[in-house]
Parts: C-alpha cells; sequence; structure tokens
C-alpha cells in the first residue's frame, strides 16, 4: 500500500509540474533553469525496481533518481561523483553496490565498501578481495600474457610516468623488466617473484643468470655480449643507470606481501565479464602506501579493464555481461585507463563510476587534457557542495545564466517619477551560493536535461530499511594468502657463468630467510664507457 501511495503521488506532482508549466510560460532573455519535477519522469523509481541501474540521487518521499537503460538508449553511459572529503559519496556508492545486479570492480581503498556490501554481493556473485598487505585473493596482472609485446606494455604501464622529462631509463627498464619475465616464463616461475629476486641480487648476479638460461636474453640484458660485458666487470653506466630505476620503482611492489598477491590468479578478467556467474572484485590500497603503489594501481586496473575488452572483442560480445568499474577516490592516484578508455568501454556494456574530491584533483592526477577528456565522456555527473572555489565557479558556469532585472527610477522637478526595467544576465546559482549548499542538496548534470537541483537531494541507503537488511549481512572472511612457490636467489659469483656451461640447479631459499646478496649497484664508472652504436627503441626491438 505504501508503495502504491508513493506511485500515486508521484504522478500527481509530475502531472502538477506539467500544468504549472503550460500555465506559466517564460519567455526571459536569459532562460537557464533546474528541470523541472515532470522531466524527471524518466528517472525516477524505487530502491527495488529490478534490471541494472545507476543511482543518482532520491527525492523527499524517498524515490530514487536513476538511470537506467531504454529500446532507445541501451547504455547507462559513464557517470562522474565530485564531492569532498565526508561529502557523502559513501552513502551512495554503498547503496549502488547494494543494488547492481552484475560483475563490479571496487576501488576501495578504505575497505569500507568490501565491509558494508560484501556480505550481501557474496549472495549472488563470486567475491574476490585484493590486498597487498598479504591477505584475501591472487591476481597476476602478467598471467596469460607470453608474447614480448605484450609483456612490454605491462613494463612500460608500470614505469612510465607522463612527467618524466627524460625517459630514457625507464624505457631501457621496461627493456629489462620484459627480459626478466621471460626468464621467469622459461624457467617455470611466476613472474613478480622472479623479478623481486632479480631486483635484490643485482644486475651482475642477473646477467649471470641470464646468460646460463639464454646467452641471448643476457646479451639483450647487458647490451653487449657477455664476455665483453664480462671484461668490462659489468660496468656500463646506462645499464646500471637502467637497472637502479626498475629498482627504484618497483621494489616498494615486490614486497614479501605484495609479491603474494602477485604470486598467481585466482580469477580473471574474462570470468568476470563472460562467467558463469557474476563477480565482485575489491581492490583495497593501504592509504598510507597509495604513493609507492600508485603503479601497482595503474598495473592491476589496466590489466582488468584491457583484458574484458579483449574477451568482449574475441567473443564479438556474446555471452558477455554488463561490469560495474566503481573507482572510488580516483583523484588519489593515476589510474590512465579511466581516461584512456572512458569512451572506448561504455559500447562493450562496462560503466565507469568515478568518485572524485575535486575537479582540480582530475588535473593534477591526469593532466589537463586527460581530465577534459574525462569530464567529456561522463553523461551523469553529480556534484555535492564542494569546498574549493574551481570547482564551485565550474559549476557555476555549467548551470548557465537566467534573466534578471536591474530597476532605475528618474525624477524630474514637476513630473511624476519613472521607472525602468532591464534584462540583463544573472548566474542561476553564484560560486558563494554553491559553495554554501545544504549538506544534502546535489547539482545533477544529465545527458541533454537542464541541471538537476530543487527536487532531489543526495542519496543515503540508511531511508531504505531494504539497504539495511542487506547491510545487516557480515561481510566475507579475508584470509591470508599462502607462501608462493620459492624461486631460487640468484647468486653471483665467477664460478657460477660460463659461455654455454650447462647450469647447475639452484638451491630454494625461503622468502623468511632471504638476505641480500653480496652484489652492489654501481651508478658510476670511472671508466669511459664505449658508445652505443644502436638507440634504445632499436634495442627493444
Amino acid at each position: 500500500m505504501d508503495i502504491i501511495l508513493k506511485r500515486l503521488l508521484t504522478t500527481l506532482a509530475i502531472q502538477a509540474s506539467k500544468l504549472t508549466h503550460l500555465v506559466s510560460p517564460k519567455h526571459d532573455l536569459h532562460g537557464a533553469d533546474f528541470s523541472r519535477f515532470d522531466q524527471l519522469s524518466s528517472l525516477l523509481g524505487s530502491i527495488t525496481d529490478p534490471g541494472e541501474r545507476l543511482l543518482i540521487g532520491q527525492t523527499t518521499r524517498h524515490e530514487t533518481l536513476a538511470v537506467s537503460k531504454t529500446p532507445k538508449r541501451p547504455e547507462l553511459g559513464n557517470m562522474l561523483v565530485v564531492a569532498r572529503t565526508g561529502g557523502g559519496k559513501g552513502l551512495l556508492a554503498i547503496p549502488q553496490l547494494l543494488t547492481y545486479p552484475h560483475s563490479v570492480i571496487v576501488n576501495d581503498i578504505k575497505g569500507d565498501l568490501a565491509d558494508a556490501t560484501s556480505g550481501y554481493r557474496s549472495t549472488f556473485s563470486d567475491v574476490f578481495i585484493l590486498d597487498p598487505t598479504g591477505r584475501g585473493n591472487r591476481f597476476a596482472p602478467t598471467a596469460g600474457v607470453t608474447d614480448e609485446s605484450g609483456l612490454f606494455d605491462i613494463a612500460y604501464d608500470m614505469l612510465h610516468d607522463p612527467r618524466e622529462t627524460n625517459p630514457i631509463f625507464s624505457i631501457r627498464a621496461a627493456e629489462l623488466n620484459t627480459l626478466l619475465f621471460q626468464a621467469a616464463i622459461a624457467e617455470g616461475y611466476p613472474k613478480f617473484p622472479y623479478v623481486r629476486e632479480a631486483l635484490i641480487a643485482g644486475p651482475t648476479a642477473t646477467a649471470q643468470r641470464l646468460q646460463r638460461l639464454s646467452p641471448v636474453l643476457a646479451g639483450r640484458f647487458l647490451g653487449d655480449t657477455y664476455t665483453q660485458a664480462k671484461s668490462r666487470h659489468f660496468h656500463d653506466t646506462f645499464l646500471l643507470h637502467a637497472f637502479g630505476t626498475l629498482k627504484a620503482k618497483l621494489m616498494p611492489l615486490l614486497t614479501e606481501t605484495v609479491v603474494k598477491t602477485l604470486s598467481g590468479s585466482d580469477f580473471t578478467a574474462e570470468d568476470i565479464i563472460a562467467g558463469k556467474k557474476p563477480v565482485t572484485i575489491y581492490l583495497q590500497w593501504p592509504e598510507e602506501q597509495l604513493t609507492t603503489l600508485s603503479p601497482l594501481v595503474r598495473l592491476v586496473m589496466g590489466s582488468l579493464v584491457k583484458g574484458m575488452l579483449k574477451t568482449h572483442r574475441e567473443r564479438k560480445g556474446k555471452g558477455c555481461r554488463p561490469v560495474l568499474v566503481l573507482a572510488d577516490e580516483a583523484g588519489r592516484t593515476s589510474i590512465p585507463t579511466l581516461a584512456d578508455d572512458a569512451a572506448t568501454v561504455r559500447s562493450r556494456g562496462i560503466v565507469l563510476w568515478i568518485a572524485v574530491q575535486s575537479l582540480s584533483q582530475l588535473d593534477t592526477i591526469y593532466g589537463e587534457d586527460r581530465a577534459e577528456a574525462l569530464l567529456n565522456n561522463m553523461d551523469t555527473t553529480v556534484f555535492y557542495r564542494p569546498n574549493d572555489k574551481k570547482t564551485a565557479a565550474y559549476i557555476a558556469d555549467l548551470l548557465g545564466s537566467k534573466s534578471g532585472f536591474a530597476r532605475s527610477q528618474q525624477e524630474r522637478h514637476g513630473i511624476d517619477p519613472s521607472e525602468g526595467k532591464a534584462e540583463q544576465a544573472v548566474p542561476l546559482m553564484t560560486i558563494q551560493d554553491i559553495m554554501q549548499m545544504e549538506d544534502e542538496k546535489i547539482i545533477v548534470r544529465y545527458r541533454n536535461l537542464p541541471p538537476i537541483h530543487t527536487n532531489v537531494v543526495r542519496m543515503d541507503w540508511r531511508d531504505f530499511p531494504e539497504l539495511k537488511e542487506r547491510l545487516a549481512l557480515p561481510p566475507i572472511a579475508i584470509k591470508p594468502i599462502p607462501e608462493p612457490d620459492r624461486v631460487p636467489v640468484f647468486i653471483a659469483g665467477d664460478n657460477t657463468e660460463t659461455d654455454g656451461e650447462t647450469p647447475e640447479p639452484y638451491e630454494p631459499v625461503s622468502y623468511d630467510t632471504l638476505g641480500s646478496p653480496p652484489c652492489r649497484t654501481v651508478y658510476e664508472s670511472t671508466r669511459k664507457q664505449r658508445q652505443h652504436s644502436r638507440t634504445v627503441d632499436e634495442r627493444i626491438e
């Protein structure tokens, strides 16, 4: 009865809004205005409505405002949420996860989204948690990738920094990383634990091991024949700088606990988009380690999105399900795939739900061009009350101007005073108005509708008994990840390498007892180095 009454009241409100508009037409010169209630009819619904939807907000009668698919509009489009810290975006993210019926990938930095929603989502989907502190599940971004170009792409994504003015060492480091991936495949070890051992051992021990495995790999690693490099005691400034770059950038990602997470795969990108049942992935990154783990965030998220796009392409969409990528705190660390693939994913059934604290975060993390591309590919943008003037100014400009009238009065001796009105443009909302909004109010830009503001408030799961029941389910248990397969230590020494000599078996050493071998990286050499006859690009090829 309560639902029927709500729908009746909503229908009456829609009709009243239409009637008011018909009998009170406006002919102002500057016509910016907010959406009328009747213009929101296609977005109104109940929290229990089935199907794939993107929640936007709610009415004062606790009806939901959400984007749904229609025969004429088969795509939901991407969504951007701009909310300051503590602004209430979690009140929107939680009900979104509790009502979305298909696969989701959640960038869950604080871990609160998994705590709140993993219990309910486990009732209809397989749930996995990636946590680089050594618990939860495993995912190897390089799983299934064996060709050199694919491995180099992964290495380059991890090491590339668009802010670098001289990326030559990062490019060479990506080549070294690719060679180590290839060596791991040849020896049958997980790639990231293998790279960890190589970085700990240093370039000399690594070159010696590669020589015993494959003189070709060793030659490419050294940029010369093994014999020539050995005659110089492996003192090559370019190699040492590149290896140092590789170690400096990757070692934070290759600690014992992080390596556990990358040592295998409990799921694949194909499982997410084309598995037998929906899959829920929570990516939990410790807040205090976000800076050092940013390459890992890029690697994992990029690998998942690219893997899903590849699966969709190979299957031509057959058997593929919709996927929601809920990237909370996307402005804390750069995730290039969000900007680069925003225009591509929508036609593959993948929806991006991106939350940032301010628009300036996008400019800082992604650069102005990428930030603009990201904004241009958002069909829905939800603004909570901003704290920064730049975001408020952007919203004010987005809302446009309405007509205002300046009054003037003229008085002359012996003549009755006259009044005049001059129509002029005034902001629909000023920057001050926007920054002084009530916390519950939101401003929404949705497709070609006028801005939505007067008829809605922010989404809040606490207003819906159905969501409270789903939240009451306990979160899934998170267990420690077992120790990965042990990789033999790389040992430096003249007696461990000779050209063409059959290698002796390596003795595996536990991570718990692993120490740094007596091999150090040298960054400068007093010996004049040879001139390289080949460019870095040629060596990569």
